[in-house]
């Protein structure tokens, strides 16, 4: 099936494993990748990829040990999807031309530039508003 947009693989199990560990937040118990996939069914060796990103940009820490895994290193009512999403791949650009350091050739005479300007400020905005604590459901409690 063809989408217009997509969200790749990464940001969707970043996302995912963000808001397992908001799940978990004021318990302040450190939460294993092992654990998170199993229960997301997701790759751990991806899932170590996506946590090396994210303890990177300082939104999760790891403890080690027998008990040891990651917890949020903010409170999931601070944390915006929009947030998530430029720690694993940078802001949302939908066209090139609409990137900060990038140049349009056409310059504003593009007579596409504004719809995907439009579009694209609607979904960050959409993403800065909705944090990780909105998005967790029983589903998500242990």
């Amino acid at each position: 099936m063809k989408s217009l947009f997509r969200i790749p693989m990464r940001i969707h199990n970043g996302v995912l494993l963000m808001t397992y560990l908001a799940a978990n937040y004021k318990s302040g118990a450190p939460i294993s990748l092992d654990e998170i996939a199993k229960r997301e069914k997701i790759s751990q060796k991806f899932l170590e990829e996506i946590a090396a990103i994210f303890r990177k940009a300082d939104m999760i820490e790891g403890q080690r040990g027998q008990k040891g895994g990651y917890v949020l290193t903010k409170n999931p009512k601070k944390t915006s999807i929009a947030s998530v999403i430029e720690a694993l791949e940078g802001p949302v650009v939908l066209v090139d031309c609409l990137a900060d350091e990038v140049e349009c050739p056409l310059g504003d005479c593009c007579s596409n530039r504004l719809i995907w300007k439009r579009v694209q400020d609607k979904v960050t905005d959409t993403l800065i508003e909705i944090t990780l604590s909105d998005l967790i459901s029983d589903r998500y409690l242990i």
